[in-house]
């Protein structure tokens, strides 16, 4: 007997074979939110941040469940992609075919505090999620000299993209505010098969996903059988 829960899920997954799918369909597609899944509310989004006085990183602790949902048949597929990281360098989406997982920043620009505060907290976990077998890319709708040289000062570990025409961010639907908020964060959690396993639309500025929630899902991921 279908229940509400299985209906939802049932929403969120294409019926038919693995293709790329017209703009707007990218809306909150390819991503699982089960009972499992920790919060991920603004106000769960904050706690990515320092408080001001302990100065600390609050995490808060979940009941995770050890049971694993069933995995779809299909995902949907990637948008290939090719861009230059801040050091010239030309990546495409198909580089890590196969090999790793891709975990998609799309920020609002490197004038967000919000933004640069979360490429600070997945600094800070860039071990983990390599321990994961994924790769962190992180899009900007910034000019090349405004990255590169954001890079440079800050040293981050892992590879960051000019995507000043939005070309990128159009293609994987990264949804603006007309309201005054304008761009606002995505995060696409994309599987070795090219496949888009997770995303997260955020409704404000502060409005992220948990480094705990990504790190959960690439477990989930890593354990599923890797035959075809």
């Amino acid at each position: 007997m279908k229940t509400e829960r299985d209906s939802d899920k049932a929403k969120s997954i294409h019926p038919e074979k693995n293709y790329i799918m017209p703009l707007d369909a990218f809306s909150g597609c390819g991503g699982r939110r089960s009972r499992q899944d920790p919060p991920q509310t603004a106000s769960g989004a904050r706690r990515l941040f320092p408080h001001k006085r302990a100065k600390t990183f609050i995490i808060p602790k979940h009941d995770f469940h050890p049971e694993d949902p069933p995995v779809p048949e299909t995902y949907l597929l990637a948008p290939e992609f090719e861009l230059a990281d801040a050091q010239g360098y030309k990546v495409s989406l198909s580089t890590f075919r196969g090999r790793l997982n891709v975990l998609l920043v799309f920020n609002r620009g490197l004038v967000c505090p919000f933004c640069r505060r979360y490429l600070t907290q997945l600094r800070w976990d860039t071990p983990a999620f390599e321990s994961r077998r994924t790769v962190i890319l992180a899009v900007n709708p910034d000019r090349p000299d405004q990255v590169r040289s954001y890079w440079e000062r800050e040293q981050l570990p892992f590879p960051g993209f000019a995507d000043a025409d939005h070309k990128v961010a159009t293609l994987y639907g990264q949804k603006v505010d007309l309201f005054g908020k304008g761009r606002l964060p995505s995060i696409v959690l994309v599987d070795r098969k090219g496949r888009i396993r997770y995303r997260y639309d955020g409704s404000s500025a502060p409005d992220l996903p948990l480094n705990e929630t990504l790190l959960y899902e690439l477990d989930r991921i890593n354990r599923e059988p890797t035959g075809e």
